[in-house]
């Protein structure tokens, strides 16, 4: 077992639906740099959300990787009130549409939404 420290910061967990527009803004950024890498985060729930005085962090990129090569991991917790998508499986591949899927279930919107006036 291994642990990094890469940065000590200080923080909350959100551990509520993100509505303030600028912490949105912020997820869908992170969720897009890492998807136009063509990698996957696999776990964006709100334990992964660090919201610090310089803005919204996501953390814990364990199970990140390559899309069609990141797999989740066997002992996946795949209990329904955690809101995975339908797709998920232990060992399975974690494809972009679900970190989407989680997007949406901490935002209440649709991750392609680009228009975040509406919040």
């Amino acid at each position: 077992m291994y642990v990094v420290v890469m940065d000590h910061e200080d923080g909350v967990h959100s551990y509520a639906r993100l509505v303030d527009e600028e912490h949105v803004k912020q997820l869908r950024t992170a969720v897009k740099m890492l998807h136009d890498e063509d990698y996957v985060h696999g776990d964006i729930r709100e334990p992964n959300i660090l919201v610090t005085a310089g803005g919204l962090k996501l953390i814990d990129f364990d199970w990140c990787g390559k899309a069609g090569g990141a797999r989740y991991p066997a002992d996946i917790a795949l209990v329904p009130s955690l809101g995975w998508h339908d797709g998920v499986r232990r060992g399975g591949p974690i494809a972009k549409v679900h970190d989407e899927h989680m997007f949406k279930l901490l935002t209440g919107l649709l991750y392609s939404e680009e228009d975040t006036d509406s919040l």
